[in-house]
């Protein structure tokens, strides 16, 4: 396959095909089918209309674009979402989400679109951790009380009470439900207790570092960017739990608040990073006695062990769907380690981390490729060459405005230094935007052309000791790039009337 129609480079950036759920090795083997179908009623005639990108050029010529689909001709699983703070009130969704299980909720405007977030933000504006849960109700069955089990699905956002800890539409349109596998070889019982974790350290993380003011818009740095910050900010999520109040302002501090999509990976990071097992704490309490010439936590184990346990550390989140989630320590007998640790060649990034992050150039290329694709001419010949050509003439022309403004943006956020925002505006003017406006015979010499200048790009967000240059954006978790973690669309989830039940 061309590599245009895959990635624009090859070594810190994969924008790889997401995978369908039936080819999942770390999935139950029983199949979840939809019990609902796409609505042609909505003002779009198929699910594949409703999540494109129109870009009208004239009167004869529209722009197509499919920036959350990596492959526009995937079949989709339709999930039906209620629009509620309630998780019971989820019960579709919690066929494909079971008590104990998780997932990656992406919102998107899809149907709509927003203007003000494409083509850099692919029309997404949220990302956040789905949760499987249960409880108990009572209920009459022939005449007689009973207790039952009921299932639902929360949500773990930042701010605490964003989408009302479930799923609250807030002008959401849809969610791709994106699950992820563990490395080949990692049994049941280390998923299942990787996910417990997972949910344990994304709540602790929830509960004691703030939202950041400055969003994924720019300015925030990216605190958990590689293993040694991962470690730091998991021995200080302990540290605050046991109540060190150095630990709870560290972890309050600007550099280490984070927006929604970072606390995902946050939070996925440091629970298979910072396993929550006696040996880990008593590690990090040896560690400090060293570093402060006396034992200061001599009990860290017993107080941080219990107050998780007990729940008592989530008191303060304002998240009253937390309630529902199962949190705790980890079983002794499992013996369980890192990710990296067990695996230690999974990781493809160098970094890590379960999902490789972005910078400029991932965001601009990408994004900008997508939202305004060009028509393939490999085999082409004749008036049907001629005619692609023509076409993509046309989309060379957008694609410069898309360029121009992105790069606008991108220096009004970066606070480049004088030189090396001359040095970037040379970039932009002499060679970025001349290949834009190209037509290429060959969809090799539009690859190798691109390649270079995405390699390029990368020296204007070098990143900084403390993830300045970093991001992630809410939709990297559609189209993820490097890490241990694979991730695939299990199902896109829309409310109603968008969706039709699927007739018996």
């Amino acid at each position: 396959m061309p590599l245009s129609q895959t990635v624009l480079a090859i070594e810190s950036t994969s924008f790889s095909a997401s995978r369908t759920d039936a080819d999942q090795p770390n999935l139950p083997r029983e199949e979840i089918l939809p019990q609902y179908e796409w609505n042609p009623e909505s003002g779009f005639a198929t699910i594949k209309d409703a999540l494109a990108i129109a870009t009208p050029v004239n009167d004869n010529v529209r722009i197509i674009g499919y920036p959350v689909l990596a492959d526009p001709n995937a079949s989709l699983k339709l999930f039906l979402v209620q629009s509620s703070g309630d998780p019971f009130e989820q019960q579709d969704l919690a066929r494909l989400i079971a008590p104990g299980d998780i997932a990656i909720a992406v919102g998107g405007y899809y149907p709509e679109i927003h203007v003000d977030e494409v083509p850099h933000k692919r029309n997404i504006g949220h990302a956040c951790l789905a949760v499987g849960v249960e409880r108990e109700v009572e209920q009459l069955l022939d005449g007689q009380s009973t207790m039952v089990k009921q299932h639902g699905v929360l949500t773990i956002n930042n701010p605490q009470t964003y989408l009302g800890g479930a799923f609250e539409g807030l002008g959401y349109g849809c969610f791709f439900i994106q699950k992820f596998n563990f490395p080949e070889g990692t049994t049941p019982e280390e998923v299942a207790a990787y996910k417990k974790n997972v949910v344990t350290m994304i709540a602790l993380a929830n509960t004691f570092i703030p939202f950041a003011q400055e969003n994924f818009n720019g300015k925030d740095p990216l605190g958990t960017h590689n293993q040694e910050k991962v470690r730091e900010a998991g021995e200080k999520l302990i540290l605050a739990v046991y109540g060190d109040q150095g630990a709870i302002t560290w972890l309050s501090e600007s550099r280490n608040t984070a927006y929604c999509a970072e606390l995902v990976s946050a939070g996925i990071n440091l629970g298979t990073t910072t396993m929550l097992t006696k040996a880990t704490i008593e590690q990090l309490r040896q560690k400090l006695a060293e570093q402060n010439g006396e034992d200061k936590y001599p009990d860290l184990y017993e107080v941080v062990s219990h107050r998780i346990n007990s729940r008592e550390v989530l008191q303060t989140n304002d998240n009253q769907n937390l309630q529902y989630v199962e949190i705790g320590m980890i079983d002794e007998k499992l013996n369980l380690q890192p990710v990296t640790q067990r695996f230690p060649d999974a990781d493809q990034s160098g970094t890590g981390l379960a999902f490789m992050y972005y910078d400029f150039a991932d965001i601009a290329y990408g994004s900008i490729r997508d939202t305004y694709p060009r028509k393939q001419i490999d085999g082409l010949s004749g008036e049907e060459l001629e005619q692609a050509k023509a076409y993509n003439t046309i989309v060379s022309e957008v694609q410069v405005k898309a360029f121009e403004q992105v790069a606008e943006k991108f220096k009004q956020l970066a606070n480049l230094p004088p030189d090396t925002e001359a040095k970037f505006d040379i970039y932009v003017n002499d060679e970025v935007l001349p290949a834009l406006k190209r037509v290429y015979d060959s969809e090799a010499e539009h690859d190798a052309v691109f390649t270079e200048l995405f390699q390029k790009g990368k020296q204007f967000t070098p990143t900084g000791p403390n993830g300045e240059g970093m991001f992630t954006p809410p939709d990297l978790y559609l189209l993820p790039t490097k890490g241990w973690a694979e991730v695939y669309t299990a199902g896109v989830a829309f409310f109603e009337p968008n969706l039709k039940q699927i007739e018996s």
